[in-house]
């Protein structure tokens, strides 16, 4: 059965600072935002490869539009993020979101130029491109020279916001009404949601069997999970399937299978807790009444991603 349909918002924004060892001089950029492109969600929705691993710069200034697929004119060969400069963490107020930041180091002479445009993605080709978007200060595109002997350090912030909203829906099984009701969970731990997001697929960690887990006591806030009892799927259950991305959608339908043997709580299940790997994250469902989950009966639930 399709239990829900669970949503979340994508977005980024870049930092850049340009150095001269030599002079000891140093100028910013302040953090702008980015425009994610269409080409950069399908590639959210593949889960093949990490969506924010290269970063490139070019010398055009046509404004970005959702259906380019690079920069319009690239300055020189893209560079790829170290990931021991990784970080993330999350906004303490509303609107949450958490984050990874990833740093792009374009040694001295690689560039130089006049820089209009800036791109991340996840190959060298200039059509492998998750986001593109003019240089700006104070939103107002600017121009920014490189010289031969300056360095060029872009951090790239890739933020996923929560859906903050309570849904509720009705599922009939076996002739009876069940009341459903979900929501986000951790909202705002980075642990759960954007910790890994420039680098881990919605694929990540396909085959964790802790990728569910079913509660009998009630659901928490959007900042917990529910509570109570709780039992993962067995080793011996199936593990969870990826139905076939179809571009241009923005969602992904994602199978849990309990067997017969797995999942039965003594008072039935309450409650569940959804994890999409360690980015993509975390949701939570409470069914009215129990679904008496026990060794008569094996469970499935079909649960859509989009973002």
């Amino acid at each position: 059965m399709l239990l829900s349909s669970v949503k979340l918002g994508v977005g980024g924004r870049y930092h850049l600072e340009v150095t001269n060892p030599k002079l000891g001089t140093k100028r910013e950029i302040p953090w702008f935002d980015n425009l994610v492109l269409n080409i950069g969600l399908d590639k959210i929705g593949s889960g093949e490869g990490a969506v924010a691993a290269l970063c490139g710069v070019g010398t055009d200034a046509s404004p970005p539009d959702v259906n380019q697929t690079g920069l319009i004119s690239p300055l020189g060969a893209r560079v790829s993020a170290d990931d021991k400069d990784d970080t993330n963490g999350a906004s303490p107020v509303a609107p949450y979101y958490c984050y990874q930041r990833r740093k792009f180091v374009f040694p001295a002479n690689t560039i130089v130029g006049n820089l209009t445009e800036i791109a991340v993605g996840w190959g060298t080709n200039n059509t492998d491109t998750f986001s593109r978007t003019l240089i700006q200060e104070n939103g107002v595109p600017v121009t920014l020279t490189i010289l031969e002997d300056e360095i060029l350090t872009v951090t790239y912030e890739l933020r996923i916001y929560p859906d903050m909203n309570i849904y509720t829906k009705q599922l009939v099984v076996n002739a009876v009404t069940y009341d459903i009701s979900y929501k986000a969970a951790y909202a705002n731990d980075p642990t759960y949601w954007g910790s890994k997001i420039g680098k881990e697929t919605l694929l990540t960690q396909m085959d964790n069997k802790t990728g569910v887990r079913y509660f009998d006591g009630y659901m928490g806030t959007v900042f917990t999970a529910p509570s109570g009892n709780s039992l993962t799927p067995l080793d011996s259950c199936p593990p969870m399937i990826a139905t076939t991305y179809t571009s241009g959608t923005y969602y992904r339908d994602f199978v849990f299978n309990c067997n017969a043997a797995s999942c039965n709580l003594t008072n039935g299940i309450k409650s569940a807790l959804w994890q999409l790997g360690g980015t993509w994250g975390a949701f939570q469902y409470e069914f009215t009444p129990h679904i008496p989950k026990s060794l008569e009966w094996t469970l499935k639930l079909t649960l859509r991603y989009i973002w």
